[in-house]
């Protein structure tokens, strides 16, 4: 059988958001909403094996689950969070609190 080729453009669009359209580099921090669906999973994971800090935004607790056990550092989940700029806040630590990039999904914004 052969593997189905629908899902590249989910790696491309991840890479080249954050490697060429958002100048990644190791030592950022990403933070990637929707970070549960196919791209913000591939955005993860080359941001992880870039050598940044990747903080997950989802909407459950299984999905920040998954997105821990894929690699990501931390995650906040955006429907029991009443602030979301002070739980991106608290997963960074000071020292890190410069993010670099965000990764926001289109199907979140509102």
């Amino acid at each position: 059988m052969i593997p189905s080729l629908c899902h590249w453009k989910h790696g491309v669009t991840a890479y080249f958001g954050l490697v060429e359209v958002g100048g990644m580099k190791a030592g950022d921090t990403v933070v990637i909403s929707a970070a549960a669906g196919s791209v913000g999973q591939i955005a993860g994971q080359i941001a992880k094996l870039s050598g940044c800090r990747v903080i997950a935004i989802t909407c459950s607790e299984q999905k920040l689950a998954r997105c821990r056990q894929i690699g990501y550092d931390d995650g906040i989940n955006c429907r029991t969070e009443q602030d979301l700029s002070a739980a991106i806040a608290r997963g960074c630590p000071t020292e890190l609190m410069s993010i670099s990039i965000i990764w926001r999904d289109r199907s979140t914004m509102r």
